[in-house]
Formats: C-alpha cells, sequence, structure tokens
C-alpha cells in the first residue's frame, strides 16, 4: 500500500538582541506564535540552562541541520551589536556572516525587522544589505507581512505561478494563430490570485473571443450544398482550439469567480455572439446556410459553459445565464430574446444533411465531446436543462412559439426520449439536489418549480417529440407527485 510522506516540519533558531525586558517578551510572543503554527522554535531562553555554554550553543543551533531557518530579528540594537561583533549576537554574527558569504542562494538566514531607527531606516547589519527581509515594524502591515513569513517558512511562495502548459500549438509555423493571444491565460492568473484586474481582463478576452467567431463568418450566395456544407464543418473543427480554452476560462470562473460579476460579463459575452449569428446582413431564410457555422460555435460554446457550472454546482450562475434577456436585432423585431432563442439558432445545412430522423448537430456534439468531464452524458444533462428552461419560459399566444422560444433537443434523439437514461435525472431523486436545480428555473424551491410545472399547458400533437415536456411528464421525471 503506498504511503504519502509528510512535508518536513520546519525548524528556526531566533538570533536577537535582548535590548529591553519588553522587546524581549515580544520575541517570546512571536516565537509562540510561530510553534501555534506549526514551525518548531529554538530559543535561548527556553532552551539555554544554567551552567550551559552560550557560544556552544548559538553554535550548535546556527549549524544544526534540522534547523531549517535561522530568523535574524533585526532593531538598532541588533544591528549595533552585530557591525561591531558585540556580544552573543557578535558571535551570532561571526558565525552566520561566514555561511551567508559562503553561498549567494543561502535561503536558510531570514532576516525579520522588528523595530526601525527613529529616523524611519530599515536597520540591517552590514552583510545582509543586499538580502530582502519581512518588516515587523509596523503594526498596520504586521499580520500581512507575518502570514508571508509563515508561508515562507513552510515552504509556500507568497506567489504561485499557473501550472506549466503543454507546448501551445500556436507556436507552430503551420498552427492556426488564435485571435484571443495571452488574453485568457492573464485572466485565469488574475483571478485565481484575485488580483482587482481580473474583470478588465475577462473583458479583454470575451472581446478577442467574439472577434474569433466573428471571423468564422461565411459569405452568403454560396450555391452548392456540398461546398458549403464542407466550409462549415471545416470552420467548426478549427475553432475546437477556442472552444477548449474557453472551458478552461469557465473552470478559473467556477472555482475563483463565482460572483456577480463574472455572470454579467458572462452574459454580456453571450449577447455578443448573438448579435453575430444574428447579424442583420444574414437576415434571411435563405441565408441560414451563411450562419450554420455561427450557430453550432455559439450553441457548444453556451452549452459547455453551463456544463462546466452544473459540474462545480453553481446554480446560480446557471440561473443568471439562463434568465437574462439577450439582444440580438436581427433575429425579430423586437430585439429582445431569451437566451434559448438567441443561442440556439437554426444550424442550416449542418442540421439538414441526414434528413429530418437524424440530427447532424447531435452527431457533431457527441463526435465533439473530447474534454475531461465534458463528455456526451454531461451534454445530455446540459441539452435536458435548456429544454425545460425554453419551455418553461415560452410565450403561447405566440402562434410560432416553437420556432421562436424554444430550445430544440438534438441530443436526445427527434422520435423518444429516455429520461432515466440521463445523469440528472437520477440525481434529481436527491432532494438537496432537486432544490438546487429548482433556482435554474427561477424557483425558490423545489415546490415551486412543481407548481411552474403544473402550470404548463400541453404541446400540439404534431409535436410528439417534445412530449415529454408536458406537465404530467416533467412531474415524473422530477419526482413530484401527480
Amino acid at each position: 500500500m503506498a504511503t504519502t510522506t509528510e512535508p518536513q516540519q520546519p525548524k528556526a533558531f531566533l538570533s536577537y538582541s535582548w535590548s529591553s525586558p519588553e522587546y524581549a517578551e515580544r520575541v517570546v510572543d512571536l516565537a509562540n506564535r510561530l510553534r501555534v503554527d506549526g514551525i518548531d522554535v529554538v530559543l535561548d531562553r527556553a532552551h539555554l540552562t544554567e551552567g550551559q555554554d552560550t557560544d556552544v550553543f548559538m553554535e550548535r543551533s546556527v549549524n544544526d541541520p534540522t534547523v531549517t531557518h535561522v530568523l535574524l530579528l533585526c532593531d538598532p540594537t541588533y544591528v549595533e551589536k552585530a557591525d561591531g561583533r558585540a556580544g552573543g549576537v557578535g558571535k551570532e554574527t561571526t558565525i552566520v556572516s561566514s555561511e551567508v558569504y559562503a553561498s549567494a542562494t543561502q535561503s536558510k538566514f531570514v532576516p525579520i525587522i522588528m523595530e526601525r531607527r527613529d529616523d524611519g531606516s530599515v536597520p540591517r547589519p552590514a552583510y545582509l544589505k543586499t538580502r530582502l527581509y519581512f518588516d515587523l515594524s509596523d503594526p498596520e502591515t504586521e499580520e500581512l507581512h507575518y502570514q508571508r513569513l509563515k508561508r515562507r517558512l513552510h515552504g509556500r511562495p507568497d506567489l504561485e505561478l499557473a501550472p506549466l502548459g503543454k507546448r501551445p500549438p500556436d507556436v507552430d509555423e503551420q498552427a492556426q494563430l488564435k485571435l484571443t493571444a495571452h488574453t485568457p491565460t492573464a485572466f485565469i492568473a488574475a483571478a485565481t490570485g484575485h488580483r482587482p484586474q481580473r474583470w478588465a481582463l475577462l473583458e479583454d478576452y470575451s472581446s478577442k473571443l467574439v472577434e474569433a467567431v466573428s471571423s468564422e463568418r461565411i459569405g452568403p450566395g454560396l450555391s452548392k450544398a456540398d461546398e458549403i456544407r464542407n466550409l462549415h464543418l471545416a470552420s467548426i473543427e478549427s475553432f475546437r482550439i477556442y472552444r477548449d480554452e474557453f472551458v478552461e476560462v469557465m473552470r478559473t470562473i467556477a472555482r475563483h469567480g463565482d460572483e456577480g460579476e463574472a455572470y454579467d460579463r458572462l452574459h454580456r459575452l453571450f449577447e455578443d455572439l448573438a448579435a453575430v449569428v444574428w447579424d442583420e446582413r444574414l437576415n434571411h431564410y435563405s441565408d441560414d446556410f451563411a450562419r450554420a457555422n455561427l450557430s453550432f460555435i455559439v450553441r457548444e460554446l453556451f452549452m459547455y459553459a453551463l456544463v462546466v457550472l452544473l459540474d462545480a454546482q453553481r446554480f446560480s450562475g446557471m440561473q443568471r445565464l439562463l434568465s437574462r434577456y439577450y439582444v440580438a436585432s436581427g433575429l425579430n423585431d423586437r430585439g429582445t430574446v431569451r437566451s434559448v432563442e438567441a443561442l440556439d439558432g437554426h444550424p442550416g445545412c449542418i442540421e439538414t444533411e441526414y434528413g429530418a430522423r437524424h440530427s447532424n448537430t447531435g452527431k457533431l456534439l457527441r463526435e465533439r465531446a473530447t474534454l475531461a468531464r465534458v463528455d456526451v452524458a454531461a451534454l445530455r444533462d446540459i441539452e435536458l436543462v435548456c429544454v425545460i428552461r425554453s419551455r418553461l419560459d415560452a410565450s403561447y399566444d405566440d402562434a410560432y412559439f416553437l420556432g421562436n422560444q424554444f430550445w430544440w433537443p438534438r441530443l436526445q434523439g427527434p422520435f423518444g426520449f429516455a429520461g432515466s437514461e440521463l445523469r440528472i435525472v437520477a440525481r434529481l431523486k436527491d432532494p438537496h439536489f432537486r432544490a438546487q436545480l429548482s433556482r435554474v428555473f427561477d424557483a425558490d424551491s423545489a415546490e415551486a418549480l412543481r407548481l411552474r410545472i403544473v402550470s404548463l399547458p400541453d404541446l400540439p400533437r404534431e409535436y410528439s417529440a417534445l412530449a415529454w415536456t408536458n406537465a404530467a411528464e416533467l412531474l415524473g421525471l422530477f419526482g413530484f407527485p401527480k
């Protein structure tokens, strides 16, 4: 059976000057706090007893191989004794300075400024003038610097860089040059560190992603169906690099940015993407073929965003994306539509390749589901969420609501639905999960969602593929009593 090795527990020797009784007590307080934080401490007042040789104790402590750090607690008196080689501090300085000078990379010896001079200058012995230090002399910043010191002694740096990635394909001459460039990595680093500029960097990335989608537009007017279809499929495949990058951005948001500002930026991103799909220049049915790849790309990005959020159980984020209105002026006279309408455009020639009984959009989604935790099962769960959300939001006084305000299922199969096959349906048996998921449908509780479902009218018989979204079927799907 494999065993894990615990990290070495740090041990620190404290070198200081007995400048005053009050200062000595402050050193004891620091020693005790370090011990509470898992750092063993060697302190003369605690470990040196009558009859022991102080010089031997100091030399042995400094050179002890179990002592990982020597903390040099600097105040004006300490520096005066160190530079003058006076007293115990002077003897310690003789021992320490030779080791510091012998190794330019020596990290065992850590200067700590405990008190400054009257003029505010930093007291450091001559042999430490070029060394970085921790400053515990200012009460207003003492806690911050103590936390930095604690991390340093435990072997954790102040700043942890993003994990080293693989060689990016865009550095190779033949590889596609990404319009997004460095913007996603800049956002990920800022969000991981919770730096204030993270939302501005997310905005920069979003604008670049919209530009990348826009660059995939295929001009209208082509007449050969096979030629058009091949162009669309090639465009969708080339966009995979952007899609995978977007998933990493979404995972960062789910882990480090689950707050309103992030979802406001994402709403703006998808609103801009909807505007690209429904560009007024492509506002004729005959030009659906010109936007087929754009419709697929945006639909896939939206589904992947929701997959990541559901996987992280960020239900409020899902609700914010699914309940917002999206402006897409090329879609209808109102120019304002639900997400399920704006982000589920008809994929034109891509969808009709295999005829009415099959969905090529679904086929493509399945083939392209190659990322970890974004598999076909996860996409089917999200499609279920989108279909039900659109069903609840549909305007039934509109004779064409199915064409205008409905997210059409393309992974479930057009002539049948087996809810028992979906992971999300199995999880709905858990009352807690069902209550949490209810928020995605703008319901404060599972009971509120049940009441929304009960009020749904049945769909016309010609829409048999969607019969499972009628009230009775949905109540059973969610485990509600009928």
